[in-house]
């Protein structure tokens, strides 16, 4: 079979569309050298225009922006009264001072981490003993 295939030629019309295609190709090379020819005698021309001097340009200078730190605006509110779990008829009372302090003094309270913290602070210890478990495992959750 190999034998056979040796002495084989590619057809008539196949020789033709590659030696036309060979010489597209030596078309293509030829402008491309002619091409850049002229650009490097334009350049090379540029260089030595007078009063064209190649210098290099500044580094830039690095912009630093100076901006003034972050400040708490100062609470409008006072603090709700602490809240013990004995009376419960209290607790939507305390419940409705903790929300509006939460909701008119959020930004002078800080995170959403900080606010729990602060709505559990005025919680005292009956009432905080079944709040605490909650915030624990949240707390725990978010880490």
């Amino acid at each position: 079979m190999m034998a056979e295939q040796e002495g084989m030629q590619a057809p008539e019309w196949l020789r033709t569309i590659l030696g036309q295609q060979q010489e597209i190709m030596t078309q293509m090379a030829n402008q491309f050298s002619t091409s850049l020819a002229t650009i490097s005698d334009r350049i090379s021309h540029l260089e030595e225009a007078p009063g064209l001097t190649r210098t290099p340009s500044p580094a830039p200078e690095p912009q630093v922006a100076f901006t003034e730190p972050e400040r708490r605006v100062k609470p409008r509110l006072p603090d709700p009264e602490r809240y013990d779990g004995v009376d419960s008829s209290l607790y939507p009372q305390f419940k409705g001072m903790l929300r509006a302090k939460l909701e008119i003094d959020g930004n002078a309270i800080g995170s959403k981490q900080e606010k729990v913290w602060y709505g559990f602070g005025p919680i005292m210890v009956a009432a905080a003993s079944r709040v605490y478990p909650w915030i624990n495992v949240c707390s725990r959750m978010r880490n």
